[in-house]
Order: structure tokens, then sequence, then C-alpha cells
């Protein structure tokens, strides 16, 4: 059902799937738009799988294509012998396992067309291979959708992380911030080695730029018993 009401969104013209099997996703959607073209990548190791797309694309004369092979290599070089497909509908079910499932993802996210769908078959799921998948998923979200990671899975980093994904910007401008602190301090803490003549000024100024404030305190303390002593 859910398959049905993708393909009959007023936008869908284009669907494309790895993982032909035995057609069933792709008899849905031929019958459930009747304008809409479908492309499909599957590995053709079953004889079925040969034998039923040979029967819809008679039955759908035109709207059914398929391309026989490895995903990971037919996907690419369909994208440079027919940059004018751009695909509505987007069904990630072909090899499942993570290096094929990412390859896949990233492929048909070069076809995609501007406003598009994309459903991950098996994830996410108490079921099956969602387990498994689930880095493919989530990487690919955090790619295209930072705002949307979910990222509870990171511990005591959650905060950091999600400040990261949400507010780049303001990352950034702190992280710049507070490396121009640390250089103006490591530049005083040469300043004050120079003026007690210590041998070890780098090791001083390595120490500052790391520790900051801290390891500036601890010259300025040990500059104040040099003046005392004097």
């Amino acid at each position: 059902m859910v398959y049905v009401k993708l393909a009959q969104l007023p936008f869908v013209k284009t669907i494309c799937e790895t993982g032909f099997n035995a057609g069933h996703s792709a008899l849905i959607w031929l019958t459930a738009n009747v304008d809409a073209e479908v492309y499909s990548f599957d590995m053709g190791e079953h004889e079925y799988a040969k034998k039923m797309a040979k029967h819809l694309q008679d039955k759908y004369p035109g709207r059914l294509m398929v391309t026989w092979g490895d995903s990971t290599k037919t996907l690419p070089q369909f994208k440079r012998d027919h940059p004018e497909v751009n695909c509505d509908l987007i069904v990630v079910d072909g090899g499942h396992t993570v290096p094929v499932a990412t390859a896949d993802f990233s492929n048909l996210r070069n076809l995609a067309s501007d406003t598009n769908i994309v459903v991950f078959d098996d994830y996410p799921s108490e079921r099956s291979l969602g387990p498994r998948l689930a880095p493919v998923w989530e990487t690919q979200v955090a790619h295209l959708c930072p705002a949307h990671l979910p990222v509870s899975y990171l511990g005591p980093f959650d905060p950091m992380v999600q400040l990261l994904l949400n507010y780049p910007s303001l990352v950034a401008f702190l992280f710049y911030t507070t490396l121009l602190i640390h250089v103006f301090e490591t530049y005083l803490a040469i300043r004050l080695c120079s003026r007690m003549q210590l041998s070890c000024t780098w090791k001083w100024a390595i120490q500052t730029f790391v520790y900051g404030i801290i390891s500036l305190q601890l010259l300025m303390t040990q500059e104040g018993h040099l003046k005392r002593c004097s």
C-alpha cells in the first residue's frame, strides 16, 4: 500500500530501484501510476528475474527498463549514458551489505530529481537486516539532512555533535576564535620566556598553545618568583 501511494504522488514520473528480483515492486509501480517509467538495476543471478522482467516489459511496453549486472558499476555507467534520467522515487533494495548499500545509495542520489523521495528497504526495523544496515541510512541522512541525524548513541558527545550539525557556522566561528586566542597566548608565552631568558622557549610555546591560559599563568607566576628573588 505504501508503494502504491508513493507511486501515485503527482510529481512521481520516474522510479528507480536497485533489486528487481521477481519484479513485485516494479509491478506495483507500473499498475499504480500509468504514466510512470521504472528503471531497475539487478544482478540477474536468478533465472526467474529475467523472465519476469521480459513479461512486464511485454505487458507495459516502453515503461520498464532493467539493467543487469553489478549495480556498483552499472549505476555510474547509466548516469554517464543517460544524464536525462532524473529519479523522483528512489528505492534502495539491492545488495544487503554495507558497502553495496552505501554505493547504491550514493549512485542513486546522483540520479535524483530536485524533488525526490528515498525509500531504504530493511531499515529502520527490528527484523531482518535493519541493525546491519543502520549505519548506511544514518550516514546518508547525516550527509543530506544533518539536523535530523539521531546522535543519541554518541553518549556524552551528543550535545557537541548536535551543535556541530545544527550550527556549523557558529562552531566554525568559535573554533577560529579559540585558535586565535591560543596563538596570542603562545606569543605572550614566548615574550615571557625571552624576558626570563629561558632555554626551553619552544617547549613552553607548545605547552601554552595546547593548554592556553593555564600554561601562561604558570609562566607569569615563574616570572613573579624571579623578580622577587632578584
